[in-house]
């Protein structure tokens, strides 16, 4: 990466002093443009300036390298630099994208027709879900009832508080109000669009109307492939919180004639790991209005639950289009787990540590006096894990070739069990666990090449021809003496499973440990996380989203400072995306 940084900071340089200045950078100038570099490289889409970069500024703009753009527009400009109103220097493109984002929200709020209480209250009641709950107000009634009523709605939510439900409902809504409408599901990894069209499989099983609805989730690159020859009328993406900046864009620019967005996703989690933070921007406040408040209660809403929602003055130009669930419907709210997630968000890091060390019988610290003694338990801890996985393994092929009952017992072990690192290089990190596991737990008789029988693959980029995307979960198994990659099936089929030669897999690693970034998507039913000492990847949002993988157990294996490092940091992302709203909408 820092070598694609310099790369990339030398060729912009050098692109920029030819073009702009005869060939002569100035210092001021090569500085900030390798402070940007820099700052894209950490995931902003743009450079705070100071005060020390005024002749910066004057070289930038002086020589038509940069448009400087006032608080009162939002406009595309030529140069390839853009400096906005708060002093934020980005590259032309990411610029663009913030603008084009914002002014598509608000042409769609502007020509989104005001829809009449009697449809909504019709569609409503197709929707299973009760307005009120031990007299408070149901987030996912407010959730789908808003998307009904606006073309962009952003919902928000952690793991557990029922976000695939209130989509499947959202469709059903939709579906109510308007039976030829077409709907376009989709999210940002083929992992995460498995794991929303399983969901919304399981809960419309045993419906006599789930024909009917569009319950096949794509990758957004997908979405947009098909955007440029089919038209849709509604799109809902889950997962938006992992959506970059750029990648959000392009949505926005190749949905003509789109008449709804629904975003859904977690504003606590990580962001993208390319630039940008847009869902968090997008969802950074929730209010109710009065003229909100009388909508709800147009269309029957309990009238004291309505009264009691907070009505906040001032807000930011999107906060009435959201929702946020806070409801936890996996987790008791007394849980090890949820209150662990609750003390990491408010960051107190002395709660935290409390919890972690009471002894709650979902939550274990695992600590020790040394490097040495913490990757000796960590890895002894994962050896034992994942030997349930190994004997079903060995024992299959001792005794038949792979079928549908084999394969759903191996995926359901696989889903047991998340061992989760911050890194992938160190001694306890991703890479050193998945050569010891390697090592470990199968004989290496079986291996052809890289790839050895009961392996656990990750693919690492999108085949759409294999329909294989990043982040995809497979298993290496023989068939007559060969290996072959399993993967659960994208269509309906004889088999459950398909078969995939190794020599057609686009790149893959082996996956008995990932990343926390790479775990984003997945739930597992027990999660063993392990922290290193020191590392800027250590922020609230990445200790947030590691915990919250889990569905029943969590251990950490980790050092008192690096949990209290990871508490105390904000994961603070620059970028000026609600800035751009409150251009368009003021």
């Amino acid at each position: 990466m820092a070598q694609e940084h310099y790369s990339l900071e030398r060729a912009l340089s050098r692109w920029v002093a030819d073009f702009f200045f005869e060939g002569r950078l100035p210092p001021v100038v090569a500085g900030v443009i390798e402070r940007l570099i820099e700052a894209m490289n950490n995931g902003d889409v743009c450079l705070g300036l100071t005060e020390e970069d005024a002749q910066a500024k004057i070289e930038l703009i002086e020589h038509g390298a940069c448009a400087s753009v006032n608080s009162e527009e939002s406009r595309a400009v030529d140069t390839p630099f853009v400096l906005d109103a708060s002093n934020r220097l980005y590259l032309n493109r990411f610029y663009d994208y913030e603008v084009k984002i914002a002014k598509t929200v608000c042409e769609m709020t502007n020509t989104f027709p005001e829809i009449e209480a009697e449809p909504l209250k019709k569609a409503l009641s197709a929707v299973s879900l009760a307005f009120e709950e031990d007299g408070v107000i149901n987030e996912q009634a407010v959730a789908v009832a808003t998307a009904l009523m606006r073309p962009v709605s952003v919902i928000s939510g952690g793991p557990g508080t029922g976000k695939t439900y209130t989509i499947a409902q959202t469709v059903k809504g939709l579906l109510a109000l308007d039976p030829k409408t077409r709907i376009a599901l989709a999210a940002p990894t083929g992992k995460a669009a498995s794991r929303l069209t399983a969901g919304l499989l399981q809960l419309f099983q045993n419906s006599p109307e789930a024909s009917d609805f569009p319950l096949q989730a794509t990758t957004i690159h997908t979405l947009l492939h098909k955007l440029k020859n089919e038209h849709v009328d509604t799109i809902i993406i889950d997962e938006a919180g992992m959506v970059s900046l750029e990648l959000m864009g392009r949505l926005f620019l190749a949905a003509k004639g789109v008449t709804r967005f629904v975003l859904v996703g977690d504003k606590d989690q990580l962001a993208s790991v390319d630039e940008g933070a847009v869902f968090a921007q997008l969802s950074s406040d929730c209010a109710f209005s009065a003229k909100r408040k009388a909508k709800f209660l147009s269309l029957d809403f309990p009238k004291n639950a309505v009264e009691n929602l907070p009505e906040i003055e001032n807000h930011a130009p999107l906060a009435e289009m959201t929702t946020w669930i806070t409801k936890a419907r996996r987790f008791r709210a007394d849980s090890g787990i949820a209150r662990l997630a609750k003390a990491t968000l408010s960051g107190d890091s002395s709660k935290v540590l409390d919890i972690l060390k009471e002894g709650a019988e979902d939550v274990t610290l695992c600590a020790f006096d040394s490097e040495r003694s913490l990757h000796d338990a960590l890895f002894a801890e994962v050896l034992r894990r994942f030997a349930p996985y190994r004997d079903a393994v060995m024992k299959m092929l001792a005794t038949r070739h792979p079928n549908d009952s084999d394969l759903d017992l191996l995926f359901s072990l696989v889903a047991q069990v998340g061992v989760l690192a911050a890194i992938n290089g160190g001694p306890s990190g991703v890479d050193a666990i998945n050569d010891f596991l390697t090592q470990k737990l199968f004989p290496r008789s079986t291996a052809q090449g890289q790839f050895f029988a009961g392996q656990i693959l990750m693919v690492r980029e999108n085949d759409y021809d294999n329909e294989l995307f990043n982040g995809d979960i497979g298993i290496v198994l023989p068939e007559e003496n060969r290996l072959f990659a399993y993967f659960p099936a994208t269509k309906s089929g004889a088999s459950r499973y398909r078969q995939i030669s190794l020599l057609k897999l686009p790149h893959v690693a082996t996956a008995f440990a990932m990343t926390v970034h790479k775990s984003q998507g997945s739930e597992f039913t027990d999660v063993i996380v392990t922290l290193p000492r020191e590392s800027p990847i250590l922020t609230r949002e990445f200790f947030y989203t590691a915990i919250t993988r889990a569905k029943k157990t969590l251990s950490v294996y980790a050092f008192d400072s690096a949990i209290e490092a990871a508490v105390q940091t904000r994961q603070e992302r620059n970028g000026g995306l609600a800035d751009r709203l409150k251009e368009v909408f003021s």
